[in-house]
């Protein structure tokens, strides 16, 4: 939706076409002046004012998707509660009981297509058991580092009983682990992407949420104290390449068969 303050009261001819902030773009050419006002774009997608989704449009969409999605059990999706949502604006997040969490700075961010493919890609997720796969992997990381944290290890070090040998051993499936775990959250993230734009028909619009989520995230990182900021952009380097992933979405659009 556009800002009812922007749009002429008379005289006026309002067209539409496909973009990539949602359905429609709204070029206004004034009867009058004959000049035409165009809202502005921003990589790639518009930067006009619009009304914040709620969490019941969030249900309705989920609800939506989860009819043709193909799972046996239907998951909950909430916002962020207030006390998780400060550091969480623009995430998303399932958690062990498999709810769907949404923070408010999405709601206020993306239109309601871009909310719908980012929900069906969580459901992809799903689909695809990534969580089940996921506890594993958390799994092995907690005791290993959860080991080399313990007091045993510390006076092992102290009192030179570990040799090199023992140390390679203790490292080896870590660094292989680093490496694993890598490849597997950027082929997880693939596999979700293309569930979404298998079910909404609308790569576009999960490529479009990307760019938006990523520049949000970007912008609250550089507000951010030094050392939180350097912690903040470690994690966020640590993820998925975005590039990567849009990249992919937009060839899955262009090889969407055309609409008559």
């Amino acid at each position: 939706p556009i800002a009812s303050n922007s749009i002429p009261a008379l005289n006026t001819e309002i067209s539409e076409a496909p973009d990539d902030c949602g359905e429609f773009s709204k070029t206004l050419k004034s009867l009058d002046s004959g000049e035409s006002s165009i809202l502005e774009s921003s990589y790639g997608f518009e930067t006009c004012e619009q009304e914040a989704l709620t969490e019941q449009d969030l249900k309705i969409i989920l609800y939506d998707l989860y009819k043709i999605s193909g799972l046996k059990t239907k998951p909950g999706i909430w916002q962020f509660p207030e006390e998780f949502d400060k550091e969480n604006r623009y995430n998303v997040a399932i958690d062990d009981k498999k709810n769907i969490f949404v923070g408010t700075g999405i709601l206020k961010t993306l239109s309601h297509e871009e909310l719908k493919a980012v929900i069906a890609h969580e459901l992809g997720h799903l689909k695809h058991n990534h969580i089940e796969h996921d506890k594993v992997t958390n799994l092995f990381s907690k005791l290993t580092l959860a080991f080399a944290a313990s007091p045993l290890f510390a006076k092992l070090v102290l009192k030179n009983k570990i040799d090199l040998k023992i140390w390679l051993l203790f490292l080896f499936p870590r660094v292989v682990y680093e490496f694993w775990i890598i490849e597997t959250m950027e082929r997880e993230e693939n596999e979700a992407d293309a569930f979404s734009a298998e079910i909404t028909k609308n790569p576009t619009a999960m490529a479009s949420a990307l760019r938006k989520m990523d520049i949000k995230i970007l912008e609250e990182i550089e507000g951010m104290p030094f050392k939180q900021r350097l912690m903040a952009k470690l994690k966020q380097d640590s993820q998925p390449s975005t590039k990567n992933r849009i990249a992919r979405l937009e060839a899955m659009a262009a090889n969407l068969p055309e609409q008559a």
